[in-house]
């Protein structure tokens, strides 16, 4: 532990499987990283949180070995992800980070969900580039870092599973 090396070794800590997590290598070499463990072959939870006071960013990951879709992300079905009136102000983004190198990285793309209620068609679209349509078919890989911010609204937790993007 970084912070508190008193603890010793605690590599048998278990890393939580419903977010990210950041290895900053300095060695100047690459490193590979291995991972184990079991296909999940059920839907796998993951709790977003709001706040009243403050935009909440929410760290998560795709947490399957296979590649899922933002049409088939569940995000706004389960509440997780509020819509946007008005897709020039949107309530909450979606940040998509496949490439993370070098420090500090920013996303590979931003999604906003526009509920259609100002004219035009309704669903995900690329928050810098409306241009390019509806993008429920963009493919969230997997082992991909997500970000979801959210709006300032209420001080509430909602449980948040993908659909299994494969089956068994």
């Amino acid at each position: 532990n970084a912070d508190d090396f008193s603890l010793g070794v605690v590599g048998d800590t278990p890393l939580s499987p419903e977010t990210f997590i950041t290895i900053r290598n300095r060695s100047g070499g690459a490193a590979s990283i291995v991972f184990s463990g079991t296909v999940p072959t059920v839907e796998v939870a993951t709790n977003i949180v709001s706040s009243s006071t403050v935009r909440q960013d929410n760290l998560v990951a795709n947490p399957f070995p296979a590649a899922f879709t933002l049409s088939n992300s569940n995000l706004v079905s389960s509440g997780a992800f509020s819509s946007s009136a008005d897709p020039f102000s949107p309530t909450d983004t979606l940040f998509v980070y496949t490439d993370t190198t070098g420090v500090r990285p920013g996303p590979t793309k931003s999604f906003i969900y526009y509920d259609g209620s100002q004219g035009g068609d309704a669903g995900w679209y690329d928050a810098n580039d409306f241009g390019l349509g509806l993008q429920g078919s963009y493919s969230i890989p997997a082992g991909a870092a997500l970000v979801i911010r959210k709006a300032v609204g209420t001080d509430v937790s909602v449980a948040w599973s993908p659909a299994l993007p494969y089956t068994l």
